[in-house]
């Protein structure tokens, strides 16, 4: 019943507002969803499996504080929208055409990377137009339906926090249902009424169920998401990498491999994540040390063994 109602409610305020897309309205869907069982397992913990022990439950407590206030803020916040004078079609054509750049969609570099035909404004590097969200993200990572929201450069380190906290939050619910039936003997090993509808710990049962499920497919996310930051790439560079020029390299021979301008050690890469740059005010690769690595990069290829990263050809 929690489940119809607030996922319903959810439902009609953004149906009622007219909330992006199709892909983000159905999203809403799975919101509500998760919003229901995230209050559902609150009740459940607070009814049957609260612990004595006052530090696990401050602790617990305090992880579903933290990640209902980082989940709102990924929700509903700006993820990095670009903001920039709108030009008519002509005055795009004009321009491109001007420095010699093909304006026609086949042509990747001017087209996908350089302008947006929806929002009529010149697009950042590494930023992407979200259908869903109708407007063009810096930095643009995925649009998560989880939360109803685009993943870019203002929300994409809460994002990771959020995921983080919600593996912990899974963690301590299995936890504590784990010592409440396990270790506290509070039923028979032989004895499936806490399995079955009906039974008296069938909510219980399919929570744990429910949190397990979520455990296995967010590490999946949490895993790919730390990768990604350690080598200083979006989840939608990773996956269209051939529609990037700024993420190839042409030898003299015109093969095209794989390069990342803006790899600088997993050290750098971490402190860069967790500054938020600005990425809707940059357009261009920065020229300086990339450009030096670039020259030589074709020596490199030559000698680097067939399995190295450097070797991974695109096309």
């Amino acid at each position: 019943m929690v489940v119809i109602l607030i996922t319903g409610f959810n439902y009609n305020i953004t149906k009622y507002l007219h909330l992006g897309s199709k892909t983000r309205f159905k999203s809403r869907w799975n919101q509500g969803i998760f919003i229901s069982a995230y209050l559902l397992s609150s009740i459940v913990w607070l009814t049957q499996l609260f612990h004595e022990n006052t530090l696990s439950s401050f602790v617990y407590v305090l992880f579903q504080f933290l990640f209902l206030g980082l989940y709102t803020q990924v929700s509903f916040n700006d993820p990095g929208r670009v903001q920039g004078p709108r030009l008519s079609i002509s005055e795009i054509v004009e321009e491109h055409l001007s420095k010699g750049q093909d304006i026609t969609l086949l042509d990747p570099p001017a087209s996908i990377t350089t302008l947006c035909l929806v929002c009529k404004i010149k697009k950042p590097i590494r930023s992407k137009h979200c259908k869903e969200s109708g407007y063009c993200i810096g930095r643009f990572d995925h649009y998560c339906t989880w939360t109803a929201n685009a993943v870019g450069y203002k929300n994409h380190h809460k994002f990771v926090s959020v995921v983080l906290l919600a593996i912990l939050n899974h963690s301590c619910f299995l936890y504590y249902s784990s010592h409440y039936y396990f270790l506290q003997n509070h039923y028979e090993l032989l004895e499936l009424e806490w399995v079955f509808p009906g039974g008296s710990h069938s909510l219980v049962f399919v929570l744990m169920v429910f949190h397990f499920l979520n455990i296995l497919w967010q590490s999946a996310i949490l895993f790919d998401q730390l990768r990604i930051i350690l080598t200083n790439l979006t989840r939608n560079e990773a996956i269209n990498v051939r529609r990037y020029p700024y993420l190839q390299y042409i030898t003299p021979e015109k093969d095209i491999y794989f390069y990342n301008p803006f790899d600088r050690g997993y050290k750098e890469n971490i402190k860069e994540f967790l500054r938020e740059v600005n990425w809707s005010l940059v357009f261009t690769v920065p020229p300086k040390k990339w450009e030096e690595e670039r020259k030589n990069l074709h020596k490199l290829i030559q000698k680097a063994p067939p399995t190295s990263d450097i070797q991974i050809k695109i096309y």
